[in-house]
């Protein structure tokens, strides 16, 4: 059980790409933790796109880059 509120978040993943499950016909968005390699799928992980599981949209941070 993921809960999503600000309170709850642990800390931050970033979103690497996104797909669609070939079983379930579920989009999903690509995940890397900063755990390690040996979790998840090989260091990602899928959440259901839809739904916020996990506070994944609670707080989203995009970077700014600047040319220098």
């Amino acid at each position: 059980e993921c809960k999503n509120g600000l309170d709850d978040l642990a800390h931050s993943i970033v979103a690497v790409g996104w797909g669609v499950d070939e079983k379930s016909g579920e989009e999903y968005i690509l995940a890397a933790n900063s755990w390690s390699v040996m979790w998840g799928e090989q260091g990602l992980v899928r959440f259901q796109s839809k739904g916020n599981i996990c506070g994944f949209a609670t707080v989203p941070v995009l970077p700014h880059v600047q040319k220098v």
